[in-house]
C-alpha cells in the first residue's frame, strides 16, 4: 500500500468536497480516503502499489467532471500527525464546530475531533507549519470554551484509518461494531459514520495489520 496525497483548488463547497471524497474512496484498491475542504482542499488516500497510477487518473477525471478548472498538485510536503485530548468542550455540536475550523488552518489535513468526557483531536500538519498550527488551534479552541485542558500526546506514529462498511442492517448495528472496534487491544479511538457506511479507528502505525485482520474477523462473527 502506498499513501498518495495531493492539493486541490477549486472545490466549490463542503458538500462537494464530501461527495468527491465518497467517489474516489470507492475506487478499486483505495482504503482511507480523506478530503478535506479549504481554500486549498486536501486529498489523502491509500492504494495497492499496482493501482496507484491508474487511480490517479481516475480521480483526476472524477473531480475534473464535477468541478469547473480544478488545479490538483501532488503534495510532496513533509507532515507530521499529532494527537490531543481535550478535556472541557461542552458538546458534540462544539467539537464539530471547533473540527471544521481547525480543519481550515492552513498546513491542516485529516483533521478530526472526537467528542467526549475526554475529546480527542487529531490532525496531520506539515512539518515546517506545526508549532504556529498549534498555537493557533489552542487558541480557537480558548476563545470558545471555558478553560479547557489541551495535553499533546507524545509521537507514536499513530494514524486514523477509514473503512467502508457496506451491507450493515442499521446505526445500531453499526454502533455496535463501533463499540467492539474500541475494544480491540491497541485502538486509541474509533467512531461509525452509519450514513456513509465508514468506520474509523487510530492506533499506533505499527498496530495497523493486527487491528484491521481482527476489526475484520469480528465483522464477520457480527455480521456473516
Amino acid at each position: 500500500m502506498t499513501v498518495q496525497k495531493y492539493r486541490i483548488q477549486g472545490i466549490d463547497c463542503a458538500a462537494c468536497a464530501k461527495e468527491l471524497e465518497e467517489e474516489i474512496g470507492k475506487l478499486e484498491g483505495v482504503s482511507a480516503c480523506t478530503l478535506q475542504f479549504g481554500v486549498i482542499s486536501r486529498l489523502q488516500y491509500e492504494v495497492h502499489d499496482k493501482l496507484a497510477d491508474q487511480t490517479e487518473a481516475k480521480m483526476r477525471k472524477i473531480i475534473e467532471d464535477d468541478q469547473d478548472h480544478p488545479i490538483i498538485e501532488k503534495d510532496e510536503v513533509e507532515t507530521v500527525h499529532c494527537d490531543y485530548t481535550i478535556d472541557g468542550i461542552d458538546c458534540a455540536a462544539c467539537a464539530a464546530e471547533l473540527e471544521e475550523e481547525i480543519g481550515k488552518l492552513d498546513g491542516v489535513s485529516s483533521c478530526k475531533l472526537t467528542f467526549g468526557i475526554h475529546s480527542r483531536l487529531s490532525y496531520d500538519v506539515e512539518k515546517t507549519a506545526d508549532e504556529s498550527v498549534e498555537t493557533k488551534m489552542r487558541k480557537i479552541i480558548e476563545d470558545d470554551q471555558d478553560h479547557p485542558i489541551i495535553v499533546r500526546l507524545a509521537s507514536s506514529k499513530t494514524k486514523r484509518y477509514d473503512y467502508r462498511i457496506h451491507l450493515i442492517d442499521c446505526a445500531d448495528c453499526a454502533q455496535k461494531l463501533c463499540e467492539l472496534t474500541k475494544k480491540i487491544d491497541g485502538v486509541m479511538d474509533a467512531d461509525v459514520d452509519f450514513m456513509n457506511e465508514k468506520l474509523s479507528f487510530t492506533c499506533a502505525m505499527k498496530d495497523r495489520s493486527r487491528i484491521e485482520k481482527a476489526m475484520i474477523e469480528m465483522i464477520k462473527a457480527e455480521e456473516p
